[in-house]
């Protein structure tokens, strides 16, 4: 299948700094410095790394080093970043990172990401991002960072597994719940859709109620995209009546819908989800 070219753009500056350290490591062997598989103030490697490891990064990444990969998961982030490599495996073909990002009030973010070469696919293990800081649309810019990133790398997939607001946000992005996922959220789902009756309408509700019946997983996103408007649980107004908030947001974040899950990147229609959602100013 076509790609979508997403990730086309010519790489920034800090990539081609740090990939550039390759090549000098390259063309002057004897300097121990200048090994991008050393720990240095903005990397450490956790990780023993022998020549069997460096020959392999090299026949999969070419000219990219761990650094330069670490900077292209967050090159949406102008800040201050700490890397650290958790595993460089040639046997098992993988490859994990964590990158931090440091904003200058002192609070920061992390992902945690892995990148499995022989299976080409991508995990986006952790991000964590303080409360004070969310809806800014970090968070969404970083995972626009991995998705460019796998493509880049020639990866197929991306997996995750969605909790907290991620249960409905990235499903908005394009991803798409594996079946025992979806099976396992159909339960809660129908039940938050009951109490839903008396503001949806009974023909609106059955059409949603079909909906969740659906045996396809990819209908969870359509859900997710749902905008009616409906009383929330957790959110109340000064009056205490409750606020509106859209059907989607309602189903899967006043549920305990969590679940595991893929972006396919081999899917237009996906990627085209990924690429609108991303560039939007508010989540």
């Amino acid at each position: 299948m076509t790609r979508t070219g997403w990730c086309q753009a010519s790489p920034d500056r800090r990539y081609n700094q740090s990939a550039s350290k390759l090549d000098a490591m390259e063309e002057n062997p004897g300097q121990s410095s200048s090994s991008p598989f050393r720990s240095t103030n903005r990397i450490r490697f956790d990780v023993a790394v022998d020549e069997a490891a460096e020959a392999w990064w090299r026949s999969e990444f070419k000219d990219l080093t761990p650094e330069g990969v670490g900077d292209l998961l967050s090159a949406s982030w102008g800040g201050d970043k700490q890397m650290a490599v958790t595993e460089l495996d040639p046997v098992r073909g993988r490859f994990g990172i964590q990158v931090t990002g440091i904003w200058t009030a002192g609070d920061f973010w992390f992902h945690h990401r892995t990148m499995d070469m022989s299976g080409k696919i991508a995990t986006a293990e952790k991000m964590v991002l303080p409360l004070g800081r969310q809806r800014e649309g970090t968070g969404r810019a970083l995972m626009g960072d991995l998705i460019r990133t796998a493509e880049q790398l020639g990866l197929d997939r991306i997996r995750l597994d969605a909790e907290d607001v991620g249960r409905y946000v990235w499903l908005r992005i394009g991803f798409v719940p594996d079946r025992g996922s979806w099976r396992a959220m159909q339960v809660d789902l129908k039940a938050r859709a009951s109490d839903m009756l008396p503001h949806l309408g009974s023909k609106r509700f059955l059409e949603i109620l079909n909906m969740i019946a659906d045996g396809n997983p990819e209908v969870a996103r359509d859900l997710a995209s749902m905008k009616d408007p409906v009383p929330s649980r957790e959110r109340w107004l000064s009056d205490g009546s409750a606020d509106l908030v859209p059907l989607g947001r309602a189903l899967f974040l006043e549920t305990g819908a969590r679940w595991s899950g893929e972006l396919d990147l081999r899917d237009p229609v996906s990627v085209a989800l990924a690429q609108a959602y991303v560039s939007e100013v508010q989540p």
